[in-house]
C-alpha cells in the first residue's frame, strides 16, 4: 500500500503532533508499505533535515515556505500533493484550517483517493471556544466542514474523548478512533535526586503555572528534610523565556529548575530515563504524546483528568496519578508522592510492558491499517 503524508511541520518546536507523524510513517513503513511524507521546512535545523533525507524506511519531501502559523503556504509542497495524490493509495493529512490541508482535501477528493484527516485536536471544545471568528470565515470561505463530510474522509480521532467530541459538531462525520504510539526506549534507574520532568510546548493550555505552584508547595513541605527535588523543562524556545521567568518568580521556585530548551532523540531519552516522575496538568490533550513517551520510558506520570491518555493511568495505579485539572494541592500532593521514592527497574519494566501493548509501534501500524481500510483503501 502506497501511503502519502502531509503535513506544515516537523520541527521539535511543533510538538506531539510533529513527532505523531514520524512514528505513524515509520510504524506503516514497518508493516511493509510504501510511505512518503510531505512537509515544509519550517523550523528545521542542518542536523534534523539531514536525519529525515536519511531514513531508509520512509521519503521525506522538504519544501520551502512562506508566511508563519496556520497562514504557513509552500507551493512547492502544494503541487507536489496534485501531482502525488493519483500515485497513492490513502492521503493523510494532518492539521485543518491551514492551506495545506485543503490543498489535500481538494485533490483526493477530486481523485477519488481515501482521505484521512487527523485535526490535532481542532474539533475538540477546548480549541472550539478559541478563534470562533477566525475558524468560520474561514470555513464560509473554504467549504472544509463540507470537504469533512464528503465520502472517502474519514476523521483521525486519537482518543475515543476526541471521538466524542468531534461528533458534537459533526454528528454526520466519519470519525474512527486510532491512538498513537511511540517508540520504547531502553529502561534505566532514575537519578539520585528526585526529579520531575515537563516535556513539552511552552503554551497556555499546558498549565504550567499550576505545575510551577505545586512544585512550591512541595519545596515549602519538604524544607526540612534536606531533599530538594529539582524541575526539568524540556520544549522551551527562546521566545517563551520572559513569560517562563514571570511565572518561576511568581512561584518562588527559579533556582530548583532546569531549563534544557527543546530537546530529541539521545537527549530525551536521557532525560527520561533520569526522571521519578514526568507531569502534564494540561487543560486539553486529546492524547499526551509526552506522557506515552514517558510511560514507555518506563517512567511514572502525574496528569490532569483533561489528558486522554490518563484513562491509561487511571486504569494502572504503577503508571502514576491523576488529578483535577487546575487543581494545585491535589497536583502537589499527587508529585510529592512520586517524589518520595523512584520506581524501582522492576516495576519501571513491568510499566513499560503495560505501555507497549497500549502505545508501541507496532500495534500502531495495525491501528492505522484500519484506519485506512475503513477509509476506503485497500489494504494487503
Amino acid at each position: 500500500m502506497r501511503v502519502l503524508h502531509v503535513i506544515a511541520g516537523l520541527s521539535a518546536s511543533d510538538g506531539g503532533p510533529a513527532r505523531a507523524v514520524q512514528e505513524c510513517a515509520t510504524a506503516s513503513a514497518e508493516r511493509g508499505h510504501e510511505v512518503r511524507v510531505l512537509v515544509t521546512d519550517a523550523g528545521l535545523d542542518v542536523g534534523t533535515l539531514q536525519r529525515l533525507r536519511d531514513d531508509a524506511d520512509v521519503a521525506y519531501d522538504v519544501f520551502s515556505h512562506v508566511g508563519r502559523g496556520p497562514l504557513r503556504v509552500s507551493s512547492g509542497l502544494h503541487q507536489s500533493v496534485r501531482s502525488r495524490v493519483g500515485e497513492v493509495d490513502v492521503v493523510h493529512v494532518h492539521s485543518l484550517y491551514m492551506p495545506h490541508t485543503l490543498v489535500t482535501l481538494r485533490a483526493a477528493l477530486r481523485a477519488g483517493v481515501p482521505c484521512v484527516v487527523r485535526p490535532h485536536g481542532t474539533l475538540g471544545r477546548y480549541q472550539r471556544r478559541h478563534g470562533r471568528s477566525r475558524k468560520l470565515l474561514w470555513d464560509l470561505a473554504t467549504g472544509q466542514t463540507r470537504m469533512l463530510r464528503a465520502e472517502g474522509v474519514v476523521i483521525h480521532a486519537v482518543s475515543p474523548v476526541e471521538a466524542a467530541e468531534i461528533l458534537e459538531v459533526l454528528p454526520d462525520g466519519h470519525v474512527e478512533v486510532a491512538e498513537l504510539g511511540v517508540a520504547a526506549v531502553e529502561v534505566r534507574q532514575a537519578a539520585d535526586r528526585p526529579t520531575a520532568l515537563f516535556l513539552g510546548r511552552i503554551a497556555d493550555k499546558k498549565r504550567l503555572d499550576v505545575l510551577f505552584s505545586a512544585m512550591g508547595e512541595i519545596v515549602a513541605s519538604q524544607r526540612d528534610t534536606g531533599s530538594t527535588p529539582v524541575l526539568v523543562l524540556a520544549g522551551e524556545r527562546p521566545t517563551d523565556a520572559g513569560r517562563v521567568d514571570r511565572m518561576l518568580d511568581e512561584a518562588g521556585i527559579r533556582p530548583l529548575v532546569e531549563r534544557v530548551g527543546v530537546v530529541e532523540h539521545e537527549h530525551k531519552a536521557a532525560l527520561l530515563a533520569s526522571a521519578w516522575c514526568t507531569v502534564l496538568l494540561s487543560e486539553d490533550e486529546n492524547f499526551g504524546v509526552a506522557v506515552a513517551e514517558s510511560l514507555l520510558a518506563g517512567v511514572p506520570v502525574v496528569v490532569s483528568d483533561r489528558v486522554a491518555v490518563s484513562e491509561f493511568v487511571k486504569a494502572h495505579p504503577v503508571a502514576g496519578r491523576v488529578v483535577p485539572v487546575a487543581d494545585v494541592p491535589a497536583a502537589a500532593h499527587a508529585i510529592g508522592r512520586l517524589l518520595t521514592r523512584p520506581l524501582g527497574l522492576d516495576k519501571r519494566r513491568e510499566l513499560q510492558a503495560l505501555a507497549v501493548e497500549q502505545f508501541g509501534l507496532e500495534g500502531l501500524g495495525v491501528r492505522l491499517d484500519r484506519l485506512y481500510q475503513a477509509a476506503g483503501a485497500v489494504v494487503p
